[in-house]
């Protein structure tokens, strides 16, 4: 998977496949390939250049994402379905204070004295289904 840091969009590929990005001149892009397992892939902490750099450990199975981060932010994973419960540092959150779209999850964490690496569940339905 691809995620395109200035479009906020997300592109799926195969191991083969490839995608033609064109630049105009002094053009400039930045883009996080970023692994997919179990057809979701966190991609980090997106009000950072370098996404990734604010995932400490990821740990994914067939329907729950556990992510730890370095500090706080916007985290953004890509999942297949929506999320049908999530967990930040212990609490469930309602549905209100999280994003779905497009295949993108949207979490922002605003910062927190007490808490240092915020640790985020995200459930899947077992089925595939919301």
């Amino acid at each position: 998977m691809v995620y395109d840091y200035f479009s906020k969009k997300v592109s799926v590929l195969s191991r083969e496949d490839k995608i033609k990005i064109e630049l105009g001149r002094m053009g400039y892009g930045i883009y996080s390939v970023v692994p997919v397992e179990n057809n979701m892939a966190a991609i980090g902490l997106i009000n950072k250049y370098i996404s990734f750099k604010g995932l400490k450990n990821i740990q994914i199975s067939s329907n729950l994402m556990e992510t730890t981060l370095a500090e706080e932010g916007i985290f953004a994973a890509f999942l297949p379905s929506e999320p049908i419960e999530v967990i930040l540092n212990g609490q469930e959150l309602a549905t209100e204070e999280w994003a779905f779209s497009d295949g993108l999850f949207y979490l922002e964490i605003e910062k927190n004295q007490e808490i240092k690496n915020p640790t985020i569940k995200i459930k899947l339905d077992s089925n595939g289904e919301n």
